[in-house]
């Protein structure tokens, strides 16, 4: 996680620690001097929770289902699947939260299913890739080179990389549905039908809208994202 510590959270974690520090010294009856130690410590570990309310966290999953994501996922639609698959991959990675994918349907936007956090969304190694939901859906940025994130969402759950490979989105630039290539509402895994991805090695358009795959294929991630 990065060290990235506003003047808010600073304040707050200020105004917390020495009353927590006191309350730790008292009850372990700690002499005058290890006090100070004490509120350094939880001051620290106050920094680094506030900070974490901060950050959302994103991955590229390391499964890699057919277009039929009710199935893989075990939920009750499409979309159900592809959050259970998300969010099953990091609580066996031991990260925080549940999550949801970054996928559309023929009903369903993704922008709307994904918290819209106002503050920063980072891999799993504390790389930032866009400071905000308005910055991740902005490709206005960079003039001339059409950036839509800061940096591509080129890890797993486990920090492994997922580089020069494809996710299913069925999803435009600005998060809204795109088509009606999405492998059925992701319930299928026929050949003849077709799924829309995006590359997890771009930082351009490319990242969520880059091509149609055959829903019976096995290579394609999903974007999960901290709920």
């Amino acid at each position: 996680m990065s060290r990235f510590f506003t003047v808010a959270t600073i304040a707050a974690a200020l105004a917390l620690g020495p009353a927590l520090a006191s309350t730790t010294a008292h009850a372990k009856g700690n002499p005058k001097n290890n006090e100070q130690n004490a509120m350094l410590d939880l001051l620290e570990m106050q920094v680094l929770f506030l900070e974490a309310q901060h950050t959302k966290i994103v991955f590229a999953s390391s499964a890699k289902p057919n277009g039929d994501l009710m199935t893989a996922g075990g939920g009750a639609t499409g979309l159900e699947g592809a959050d259970n698959i998300c969010t099953d991959l990091a609580v066996a990675a031991g990260l925080p939260g549940t999550y949801t994918a970054f996928l559309s349907d023929d009903n369903t936007d993704a922008r709307d299913r994904v918290t819209q956090f106002p503050f920063n969304y980072e891999l799993v190694d504390g790389t930032s890739i866009a400071d905000s939901f308005a910055d991740l859906i902005d490709c206005t940025e960079g003039a001339g080179t059409n950036e839509c994130l800061d940096f591509s969402i080129r890890r797993d759950e486990d920090g492994f990389l997922a580089s020069n490979s494809a996710a299913w989105t069925a999803t435009a630039t600005d998060g809204t549905r795109l088509g009606s290539h999405n492998c059925l509402n992701w319930t299928s895994s026929d050949s003849a039908q077709f799924g829309r991805s995006g590359n997890t090695n771009d930082i351009v358009a490319k990242w969520v809208d880059d091509q149609n795959r055959r829903c019976d294929v096995t290579v394609v991630r999903l974007y999960c994202f901290q709920d």
